[in-house]
């Protein structure tokens, strides 16, 4: 089966950021071994197609003419619909490519993400069997972060819910944002939990930074964000070093401003936490599995999250997650027998679950880690790369039938 994937991100650009770009990636690599082959487009600045790691990319970037429609049309919306426009217009570039190159290589399945909505003039024109993978539910999103749901937020969400109703198929890693999609889009979603890739080659290959050796550590890894929970993260730090100052946290990741603009991590200094903190910044996996497996436990504070792929590469890794109940981390986590839930955005249980928690000795963190990474045991790549590939050649089946397919 010959699959195209258009994206707006992927692991081959300079620029990518985001799971997104790897969950693609470590799946277009992963699914060669069930008759499979996928083709990338990828928003680029690269001029022509090329080769990375043994995967075909077609660079996607839209012609002079589109440029100068794009400029028009940000005039004569008085610049306030910047984002939208240029989001059609790439669409657009991406259909474009795409029908170029599927005379040539005849694609059997499209696959997009509803991410800034790339395949929606693709899956428009319902040429070929379409899925679209379903990231997260923008307003929830933007209300997690204090961002605004203005009329252009609200265009850019009708396009990214549109797709998902024009494709043949449109999947989802979480219950939770299923039922967003449901309650508030009357869209139904199937649920395809997210397979675990981990580069296993790159584990043990490098030591902790000299300041953590020997040093007892909470770990959050992820987008330095308020999505994410680092203010409820915050706010239970300062409760808990009340009594336990000896508590540390290790922080990695991009820090995303506020939306008044202000610091994530200034906040932590300010609060008198910076003898408390260590922040790493980004760091590639060959750097980051190390802290990951020497971290007392791992604290995931999201507000809204879907499935994330740093829940799971804890648990494969046999750590305790402390995540927060309600953001999609009960769906991998059992309180108390393969991690720690609290209720999302309450400070105050997560204060007292990070010193339940920090208190707990090694060998019962060694027996709920072991519990953690065999209950996501079906997960695991080699057992659920070949659902995944059955799903998408089912779809296929169903898109000549002229039937929908249910699961």
């Amino acid at each position: 089966m010959k699959i195209a994937i258009v994206t707006p991100e992927f692991v081959s650009e300079k620029s990518f950021d985001g799971g997104l770009a790897n969950f693609l990636y470590r799946m277009t690599k992963s699914i060669g071994v069930y008759d499979c082959t996928a083709d990338v487009f990828v928003c680029s600045d690269k001029k022509k197609p090329f080769i990375f790691d043994d995967i075909n990319i077609y660079p996607v970037k839209r012609t002079f003419l589109l440029t100068i429609i794009n400029k028009f049309l940000s005039v004569l919306t008085l610049n306030k619909f910047n984002e939208l426009i240029e989001l059609i217009i790439r669409a657009y570039s991406f259909k474009k490519e795409f029908k170029k190159q599927h005379k040539i290589n005849k694609y059997d399945l499209l696959i997009s993400p509803n991410y800034h909505f790339p395949g929606y003039f693709i899956i428009k024109d319902n040429e070929v069997p379409s899925v679209v993978r379903v990231s997260s539910y923008a307003p929830a999103w933007r209300a997690g972060t204090g961002h605004k749901n203005g009329i252009v937020e609200s265009l850019i969400n009708y396009f990214e819910v549109k797709i998902t109703s024009l494709a043949t198929q449109a999947y989802v890693p979480s219950l939770i944002v299923k039922k967003m999609y449901e309650k508030y889009e009357a869209v139904k979603l199937d649920v395809i939990e997210t397979p675990i890739f981990i580069e296993q080659n790159k584990c043990h290959q490098t030591s902790l930074p000299k300041s953590l050796v020997n040093k007892k550590y909470f770990l959050f890894y992820g987008s330095v964000c308020k999505l994410k929970g680092l203010l409820v993260l915050l706010d239970a730090m300062k409760e808990s070093i009340k009594t336990h100052n000896d508590i540390h946290l290790v922080i990695v990741g991009k820090e995303c401003p506020l939306p008044d603009g202000s610091s994530v991590l200034q906040k932590y200094k300010d609060a008198g936490l910076e003898q408390n903190i260590s922040y790493l910044g980004v760091l590639k996996h060959d750097l980051l599995y190390p802290l990951i497996e020497h971290a007392h436990a791992i604290v995931l504070p999201s507000l809204m999250d879907n499935m994330p792929n740093t829940c799971l590469e804890a648990m494969v890794h046999k750590k305790v997650v402390i995540g927060a109940d309600g953001a999609s981390f009960e769906q991998l986590i059992k309180d108390g027998k393969s991690g720690f839930l609290f209720p999302v955005g309450d400070w105050q249980a997560l204060a007292e679950t990070l010193i339940k928690v920090w208190k707990m000795p090694n060998e019962s963190l060694i027996m709920i880690g072991e519990a953690a990474s065999k209950s996501i045991d079906m997960l695991k790549q080699e057992n659920a790369i070949e659902p995944l590939v059955r799903y998408f050649k089912e779809v296929v089946t169903k898109y000549h039938s002229n039937d929908r397919l249910i699961l």
